[in-house]
């Protein structure tokens, strides 16, 4: 199991990594057209940079050996697993209306590891038991 955590902790890691290079970069104007739309702005910019805190978090939670901080710790580790599957399953259901199903399965050939990678976070950190309960 703790093979299984530091593995987590690694993707974590990586997917703060990545985030937090993606959230200051990119067009600051819509692609619509037009000005400098409130709501792209917010959503290329603020939902990167608080995914990349939300797995920065889970890979700390998921580097210790123990969840010292019992509960709260065990939110955080199922959230970014809850928030990478929503990234590796819900990218290729976007896309599905552009390319239809076969785009669909070749996108998620592409995010099948980080998707089981998801599902294992799920796995590991739902099963384990609550250290502020003993």
């Amino acid at each position: 199991m703790r093979m299984v955590r530091m593995l987590l902790a690694l993707y974590f890691a990586f997917c703060a990594v990545v985030l937090l290079v993606g959230a200051p970069t990119g067009p600051w104007k819509s692609p619509r057209g037009g000005g400098s739309d409130l709501i792209w702005v917010l959503i290329r910019h603020l939902v990167p940079a608080t995914s990349a805190i939300i797995f920065g978090i889970a890979t700390h939670v998921a580097a210790r050996g123990r969840l010292t901080a019992g509960v709260v710790g065990k939110v955080w580790a199922i959230l970014a697993s809850l928030l990478s599957l929503l990234f590796t399953v819900g990218f290729p259901f976007y896309y599905i209306r552009e390319g239809g199903a076969s785009a669909f399965w070749s996108m998620e050939e592409f995010f099948g590891i980080p998707t089981a990678l998801g599902i294992a976070g799920l796995v590991v950190f739902s099963l384990q038991k609550d250290r502020a309960k003993e």
